[in-house]
């Protein structure tokens, strides 16, 4: 699976040209980002759920 998308992206660089290829680097890297920063929230959130839910029992 990982080494189809992998094929997958080398073809699509081979396709593009080079400023359309920055341009997919700069979306990857911002959605990379956002998934990276969406993914500290929620771990933040369930980490202090779990907390609260700890100190309620005895």
């Amino acid at each position: 699976m990982l080494k189809q998308a992998i094929v997958h992206l080398i073809n699509l660089i081979k396709e593009k040209e080079g400023a359309e290829v920055a341009e997919v680097g700069i979306w990857l890297a911002l959605i990379v980002a956002a998934s990276i920063a969406l993914i500290n929230t929620l771990g933040i959130n369930i980490a202090a759920a779990f907390a609260a839910i700890n100190a309620a029992f005895p």
